[in-house]
């Protein structure tokens, strides 16, 4: 179980996002520890079941991120790179969604083929105008503005939508960038809006250079992060990368590297 503390500097918002984290890193292991496999494990190597399924789950996502996220919120080159985003008036709860997505890499879509992308952009497209048509003029329809949403909703809620109707998850395009603010206020425009994202997604070149790289996650991290400040606050801030990249993957990285990884 991870017992660090945040720094007293560090945003309200990153310390929410923070524990939120650290639970679901502890449930997950948890749930190993009840395993079969677990028990059995633990009985052979004379140790408990939860470090056992600390063992088994070294390189999950949720283990790999709450330990990278946990170096954000104490890492001391983070405390101007907190302020510099203050400053510029970036959400830093939304900072760290997208942030995550960016830990993942790219999945699933930059491994089709173009005649295999073509084809999901037209099952996209025909599956969400279908759905779009039948709800339409229905209860259902207005579900989006029967109470206020939240920023980190409002994420959620469009991305699940890509994913449902995509079946893959898939990195943000500057069309969807503007979901973070503001979702239409009725599903059926929703549903119109993956339809127009589909082929704005397929269109962008969604890639990780040389993936049997050990370095290649850190790079494409760079760039989607440089790209997420870029569009947020027109500059790529890239002290403010370094300094999240260096916490997030545990290694130095300075501003050179990242206007060389980002230009």
């Amino acid at each position: 179980m991870n017992h660090c503390k945040p720094c007293k500097w560090v945003p309200a918002a990153c310390i929410e996002y923070f524990e939120k984290i650290i639970k679901e890193r502890n449930d997950h292991l948890e749930r190993v520890s009840l395993s079969d496999d677990a028990a059995v494990l633990a009985g052979k190597y004379g140790e408990t079941p939860l470090q056992i399924a600390a063992k088994l789950c070294f390189d999950d996502h949720e283990v790999l991120w709450a330990d990278a996220v946990t170096r954000v919120v104490t890492h001391e080159d983070m405390r101007n790179a907190f302020l510099s985003l203050e400053r510029r008036g970036v959400d830093v709860g939304l900072l760290m969604l997208f942030a995550c997505r960016a830990f993942m890499g790219p999945i699933g879509l930059e491994r089709k083929t173009p005649s295999l992308r073509e084809k999901w952009v037209d099952e996209v497209i025909s599956m969400s105008k279908n759905l779009a048509e039948l709800i339409q003029h229905s209860p259902l329809d207005d579900i989006l503005r029967r109470k206020r949403r939240s920023t980190e909703a409002k994420f959620v809620v469009f991305n699940a939508a890509i994913s449902a109707l995509s079946g893959e998850k898939h990195k943000d395009t500057q069309h969807s960038n503007k979901c973070f603010n503001q979702l239409p206020p009725l599903l059926s425009e929703l549903l119109l809006e993956v339809a127009d994202g589909a082929q704005n997604i397929a269109n962008e070149q969604i890639t990780m250079e040389r993936p049997g790289d050990p370095k290649a996650k850190r790079a494409y991290f760079v760039r989607e992060l440089t790209g997420f400040l870029r569009k947020q606050t027109g500059h790529p801030l890239r002290a403010v990368v370094a300094a999240f990249t260096s916490a997030v993957f545990d290694e130095s990285i300075d501003v050179r590297q990242v206007n060389r990884l980002a230009p």
